[in-house]
Order: C-alpha cells, then structure tokens, then sequence
C-alpha cells in the first residue's frame, strides 16, 4: 500500500507540468503552426543543455558514467535540434545545398538520440572518460551537419509529395533502435533505481511514438507533424526528470539526512548501493583512505 501510495504522488507530480504546457502550446498551434513548432524545439534544446550543464558539474559526486553518456549526447543532439528549427520551412533564417535541410537534420538528431540511448548502458560495466568522449560526439555531429549543408545527405522531404523512402526507412530503423535500447536497459536494470529505470523506459516509448508519428505526415504543417512533437516533448521531459533526480533531489536528500550523523561518528563508515559503488562516506572514512571523501563516491 505504501508503494501505491508513493505511485500515486510520483507520476502526477511528474506530468502535470509538461500536460499544462503542452496544451498551451496546442491552443497556439491552432493559430500559428511554425511559433508552436518553434517553441517546442526551443523548450526541448534548453532541455538538452540543461542536463549537459547538471550532469557535467555533479559527476565528480555521482560518477554516474551512464548518465554522463547521455548528457554529452544530449548536448550535441540539442545543436543539431537547435540547427533544425533555424532551417524549418518558414523560418528564412539559413539557407543550404538542400531544399528541406531542416528535415535531414532531424534525421541526424533522431539517428545520434537512438544510438546514444542504445550504447549508453554499456558505461555501466566500464569507465569514462569524459572529454574525450564529449570532443568524439562532437566530431560526429559536425561531420553530419556539414553533410546537410554540403548536398551530401539524401534528400527526406519533396514539396507536394511529401517523405522520401529514404526518411521513411530511416524511421523504421531509429524505431527499431529504439526498441533495442529498451531492451539493452532492462538488461542492466538492477543496476538503476525502479523510478529512474521506469522513467527512462517510458521516455523511450514515447520517442519511439513520436518517430511513428514522423513516418506519415505529409505537410511540414500537418498534424501528425504536431503529434510526434508532443511525443517528443514528453520525452524529453520524462529523461530530464530522471536525471535531475539522480544526480540532484536524491543525492542531496541523502546528504541533508544522514551526512551530520554520520561525520559525528568516529570510526570509518561507507554506504554502497546494490552494485557496491560507495554513495555516502563519513570524515572519519576519508581519513582512514587518505583523501578527500568526495573522491570516494562512486
């Protein structure tokens, strides 16, 4: 009963504000397609950097290398979202080689999300090396940017025909991407909290609709055009959630609780979470190892 309960506090809590927004954002559709897409977009980018910015400065106490993958990926994702909406038909702010840039650069975006999601749980079995990793995926996302630009990406979109084969395959292939990422999760679930495992589950599926959506429309105006963004806000509303819980609301709650008691104790004291990384230790604890005890976490 007590879990029901919990379940009952968590999910309202969690889409009440997206819902509220979204609606907003809806009421705006009706009147103005490109400010509502514009908007989305922008929320989303903001998003994408945000988890960068919070993953990157808290990892020295998280050591999560997991979520540390998907906040560099998010990152370079969020350039390429925030290039698309620049170039959506409508906006007249770049022009390029190719007549839909913006719909090829979706493709990109969708491509590096569904991979990043995909092999990011294998840092749960090894270490990371950040840096290295965040100039990688931005070598990537250069690379395939100035393919848009260039000519050199296949066209996705004609004007009055609408997806090309080639965009609509590509879909099929980041779905399937994304049902083996699902999968590659739950392979490593025990080594994620229920909540977190659940959210990100869930954020998957939803990406996962969105990208239906994005295999049938017809007008960059249309409304399975608007539905896939809905699912794609929500989506990345649901892996924000996960990774501000991890790396903020719950760390700090365990220090608000239990970190006076535990330096008042004098002998050593460690806290290790079921895959035995060390989450909390005591000054008497750092003492005994011989540095600092934010080193020890993870």
């Amino acid at each position: 009963m007590p879990r029901l309960e919990q379940l009952a506090h968590f999910f309202p809590r969690i889409w009440t504000p997206p819902t509220l927004f979204i609606l907003i954002l809806m009421a705006i559709s009706a009147q103005e397609y490109l400010l509502f897409h514009t908007l989305v977009e922008l929320f989303t980018i903001l998003v994408a950097m945000t988890l960068f910015v919070v993953i990157w400065h808290t990892y020295a106490f998280s050591r999560n290398h997991y979520f540390m993958a998907l906040g560099c990926g998010y990152f370079w994702v969020g350039i390429i979202d925030m290039i698309h909406t620049l170039t959506y038909s409508g906006m007249g702010l770049i022009t390029t080689a190719s007549s839909y840039p913006a719909v090829q650069l979706w493709l990109v975006a969708r491509f590096g999300e569904a991979f990043l999601l995909l092999l990011a749980p294998i840092l749960f079995h090894t270490s990371l090396r950040r840096i290295r990793l965040f100039i990688l995926m931005g070598a990537i996302t250069i690379l395939c940017i100035w393919m848009v630009f260039s000519g050199h990406f296949p066209e996705a979109y004609q004007k009055g025909i609408g997806l090309t084969p080639f965009k609509i395959y590509s879909e099929y292939i980041i779905i399937v991407i994304l049902a083996l990422s699902i999968i590659h999760l739950m392979l490593n679930r025990a080594r994620m909290e229920r909540d977190i495992l659940r959210l990100m589950t869930i954020a998957i599926i939803l990406t996962i609709l969105a990208e239906a959506a994005f295999t049938t429309y017809i007008s960059l105006y249309g409304s399975a055009n608007m539905v896939g963004h809905i699912f794609k806000f929500f989506s990345f509303w649901l892996v924000f959630e996960a990774i501000i819980r991890t790396t903020l609301t719950e760390p700090y709650k365990i220090l608000a609780r239990d970190a006076g008691a535990y330096d008042a104790v004098q002998d050593p004291i460690i806290v290790v979470d079921d895959s035995g990384m060390i989450r909390q230790a005591n000054q008497a604890a750092a003492g005994f190892a011989g540095c600092p005890k934010e080193e020890l976490f993870g």
